[in-house]
């Protein structure tokens, strides 16, 4: 009996469960002799009941190479198949426990599941013609791949082509993924390297990155829509209608779109400004005098004033004019408290001191809940209590937190 008590057997028995001991014969039988041995190393009361032997069918074999493995895309169904002796069938369950069969197939037969949108088990029994007993079930889990939509693609969604040139260059965060371009949302037509579908438009597609360089754009045919997909797993791709459509407008220049009145907090960076930011672009930064700033300096303008971005096309034939940016720079706040930790007794108040460099300070108690001033009002138990001051200057913010405990003389041991 030993043999055949495998870990999770033992498991369940050590939390006095009642189990099925399978066993399965090498060669025709008409007798099963059981034999108890004690259980060395095992925390168990040493007293086994063997309540029934029943003789039911060996489990069915898979060997089909997708039921072995089935991975499908979100929304489709799977094809399983086993398969098990002459003159007995195969029952599908929903669970491992569950008592009315999904379907009863033939050896060999495929069951249909119904279409999936998440990862699903399925488990199937042999059971012989006419009799009631099953089989041990074989569990079969049918991985489902969630399709991508247009949310998993990260590019602007409008771009100029400088002089009919652009690269087309979207990123993803989903893993083991390839980046597909078709004509319409309906994904009929793929535009791959060679694409001829516009008549003096080239299209090159990197095999390695998955970026598109198209060259021939017109001013006459502009503009022009693509439509980005992604293929994951090689396995499923986005639905018709769920791709992430660049339209690509024809331009004898660059344009750069900007938020032409940029303010922060202490520092800006230039760059922050671009709304249409492209990674297949050059940025050139100028100050008011329209004379060029390093990179280093444009990332870090701690001073208010006006300044400029220009930019330039991947294969130089173009540059956009210079565009004006008007930056603010608000002071950040500092906070000077008069001390962070404060201790006062039970029902007194507190002031609470502090100044900023710049702003006004308003105190709040731990609930978020402003004060009325900088007092803290009767504190009415023992405990420890906070508050912070949060100063604010055109938006820009800074806080500091202050402790005061409370005592209760009452409760305080007498001084020896």
């Amino acid at each position: 009996m030993g043999s055949l008590l495998n870990a999770e057997v033992l498991t369940l028995l050590q939390a006095n469960q009642i189990v099925n001991v399978q066993l399965q014969t090498s060669a025709p039988a008409n007798r099963i002799t059981v034999r108890y041995n004690a259980l060395l190393n095992v925390g168990l009361n040493q007293t086994l009941d063997l309540f029934e032997i029943s003789r039911v069918p060996r489990a069915p074999v898979i060997t089909d190479a997708f039921t072995l493995n089935p991975r499908i895309c979100a929304g489709s169904t799977a094809t399983l198949t086993a398969s098990t002796s002459p003159g007995y069938q195969l029952q599908w369950f929903s669970s491992a426990s569950s008592t009315i069969p999904l379907t009863t197939v033939a050896s060999g037969q495929p069951f249909v599941t119904p279409a999936l949108t998440s990862n699903t088990s399925y488990y199937v029994a042999a059971i012989k013609t006419g009799c009631p007993q099953l089989s041990p079930r074989v569990r079969v889990r049918v991985d489902v791949v969630p399709l991508p939509t247009a949310n998993d693609i990260t590019i602007s969604s409008t771009l100029s082509a400088c002089q009919g040139n652009i690269t087309l260059s979207p990123v993803t965060t989903v893993g083991n993924s390839v980046i597909r371009y078709y004509t319409s949302q309906d994904m009929t037509q793929e535009i791959t390297t060679g694409f001829t579908g516009n008549p003096g438009v080239t299209y090159v597609k990197n095999a390695n990155t998955g970026a598109l360089t198209i060259s021939g754009l017109t001013a006459a045919n502009s503009p022009y829509n693509y439509y980005v997909a992604l293929q994951v797993e090689g396995l499923c791709t986005n639905a018709p209608g769920t791709l992430k459509q660049v339209t690509v407008n024809y331009s004898q220049q660059l344009v750069v779109n900007v938020n032409s009145a940029l303010q922060a907090c202490g520092a800006a960076s230039l760059a922050d400004a671009i709304l249409n930011l492209d990674p297949n672009n050059t940025y050139q930064f100028f100050n008011a005098a329209s004379a060029p700033i390093t990179a280093a300096a444009a990332a870090n303008i701690t001073v208010s004033g006006n300044f400029f971005i220009q930019a330039f096309g991947p294969n130089g034939t173009c540059a956009s004019i210079l565009t004006p940016v008007s930056v603010t720079i608000n002071q950040q706040p500092l906070i000077t408290l008069g001390s962070n930790a404060l201790v006062t007794n039970v029902g007194n108040s507190v002031s609470l001191n502090a100044t900023a460099s710049v702003g006004n300070i308003v105190w709040y108690n731990s609930s978020g809940v402003a004060l009325s001033g900088n007092s803290t009002g009767p504190l009415p138990s023992a405990g420890v209590y906070s508050f912070t001051a949060v100063a604010t200057n055109a938006g820009c913010t800074s806080s500091a937190v202050v402790t005061v405990t409370v005592l209760d003389p009452a409760q305080c041991p007498p001084l020896r």
